[in-house]
């Protein structure tokens, strides 16, 4: 599966790429940004500054997540990069249905899930981190 490039009014939102690891072990290295992350340890070097994005090809469905730099919060830029991966996701990919698995605290996090048509189905995940345990509620956005 091949993801493209996309751009809103106020972003171009690209692949990452190995020109990006610098950024990335900036950038996940910084534990304001990983506490709502339940599998993000911080990066202690280059080589561990990748991304994944899980797709499930038999259940027809993606994982998502997200993150923003402490700088850039409260501006919207959040809610138009997924609004424009939803839009992607609903005509590029083969998927029905997409999942956010957020932390119980993360209420910025959940009002956006929200607001872009999420939906708290009852399901949650218990997700162990730093030794912590952290419960997250999956949030299902289906796109059919």
């Amino acid at each position: 599966m091949e993801f493209v490039n996309l751009e809103t009014e106020r972003m171009y939102l690209k692949n990452i790429a190995i020109e990006d690891a610098e950024f990335m072990l900036e950038h996940f290295s910084n534990m304001e940004i990983n506490q709502f992350l339940f599998d993000a340890v911080p990066f202690q070097n280059l080589e561990e500054a990748l991304a994944l994005i899980r797709f499930y090809e038999e259940e027809k469905k993606i994982d998502i997540g997200y993150d923003m730099q402490t700088k850039f919060r409260g501006c919207g830029y959040m809610q138009e990069a997924l609004a424009a991966i939803l839009i992607f996701a609903k005509e590029q990919l083969p998927v029905s249905r997409i999942e956010a698995h957020i932390y119980v605290d993360n209420l910025k996090s959940i009002a956006l899930a929200a607001k872009l048509g999420f939906s708290f189905e009852g399901q949650t995940e218990m997700c162990q981190f730093m030794g912590k345990d952290y419960l997250h509620y999956i949030y299902i956005k289906n796109i059919t």
